[in-house]
């Protein structure tokens, strides 16, 4: 038995997705990666594009704003607060956020 999620929820999985493009302009390169509903994306996509866009070890270079300020979530990362807010990102009622405790 397999645990297939029905086509309709694959669309519209896909339909929520906002990609975003970051750019590190000490080394000229450029990463899309895309976040949920909720600006959340997940460690690996954090790791593959800080690889993307600096992949020299120990490199001072400054990180773009959306992944030197990301929030760890534990296994998730998130958008900072503006950047969710100039995206049109939503914010779920039943989510704890930090910045509510500021």
């Amino acid at each position: 038995m397999t645990n297939a999620v029905p086509q309709d929820n694959n669309k519209r999985m896909r339909a929520t997705r906002t990609p975003v493009t970051v750019q590190n302009s000490f080394h000229l390169t450029e990463a899309t990666f895309y976040v949920d509903e909720a600006g959340l994306f997940s460690k690996d996509v954090y790791r593959r594009v800080r690889r993307k866009l600096c992949g020299v070890p120990g490199c001072e270079c400054q990180m773009p704003y959306a992944i030197a300020q990301a929030e760890d979530l534990g296994g998730f990362r998130r958008l900072p607060e503006d950047m969710r807010q100039k995206l049109g990102l939503i914010r779920f009622p039943n989510i704890k956020y930090a910045e509510d405790n500021a």
